[in-house]
């Protein structure tokens, strides 16, 4: 796949989101990718820190997988804000689907509870979990967006409005039903929040777009998509920049 338009190719890209994004830049004729942040939600990257003593039995060495490693570092630590400001980028592109983790709630501070870090040994007491699609996950959601907010300019973000596929390209259910439309309402009251700012810019997909791949290469899921659907995200990319 080549998108022809130049001035996509010659964009600066920061991606804060998930592969859902990323892997479409792995494509002939996408953007300059500047800097890319995964596996931390918004409510964590932009929340307080954690006292790293209270985390008993955490080692990020223990995670064997150098890229998920600087993943949890980046969300302990919360540099994304610092690294937005110091990055020279073009175009902030956002997707949501790694908000379906949990927060923990470690001390005064917030850390995301993503399989990565759990690698790492966090442990978290059940009730000091905030759950994806509750009421007080899209509070910590809120307030990281309200911040991001304070650190980007809004005309600079462009939303991947993505949502979980029920199916996989050989028409096989790829999760229960009813788990995927909870998380795809979910992801809906996120996007009602951004939506609210005029300035913000959406990627959006045609119906019937999200179709999980059978054969994906980070393995099969709802949100692991078939080539078709990567190459819709420049093609829409490269009509919103040129617009």
């Amino acid at each position: 796949m080549n998108v022809s338009l130049e001035r996509l190719e010659m964009m600066r890209v920061y991606i804060y989101g998930s592969c859902v994004t990323r892997d479409a830049f792995n494509l002939s004729g996408a953007p300059d990718l500047v800097n890319y942040r995964a596996r931390s939600t918004m409510g964590s990257a932009f929340g307080p820190k954690i006292d790293k003593s209270q985390l008993r039995g955490f080692d990020i060495e223990k995670n064997p997988s150098p890229f998920q490693r600087r993943m949890v570092k980046a969300d302990i630590e919360k540099s994304l804000p610092s690294d937005l400001r110091r990055a020279e980028f073009d175009v902030l592109i956002l997707d949501f689907i790694d908000e379906r983790f949990s927060v923990a709630r470690v001390g005064a501070g917030l850390v995301t509870r993503s399989a990565d870090a759990v690698k790492c040994g966090l442990r978290c007491d059940p009730s000091a979990l905030v759950h994806f699609g509750s009421d007080e996950h899209l509070e910590l959601f809120r307030a990281g967006w309200k911040s991001l907010l304070n650190t980007v300019d809004a005309e600079k973000i462009i939303v991947n409005r993505v949502y979980w596929a029920k199916d996989d390209s050989d028409g096989i259910p790829v999760e229960d039903s009813a788990m995927v439309d909870r998380s795809n309402m979910s992801l809906d009251r996120l996007y009602a929040v951004v939506e609210a700012d005029p300035r913000i810019r959406f990627i959006d997909y045609p119906a019937g777009s999200f179709v999980a791949a059978s054969k994906h290469k980070w393995g099969r899921s709802p949100f692991h998509y078939v080539p078709e659907m990567y190459e819709a995200t420049l093609k829409r990319l490269s009509s919103i920049v040129s617009a």
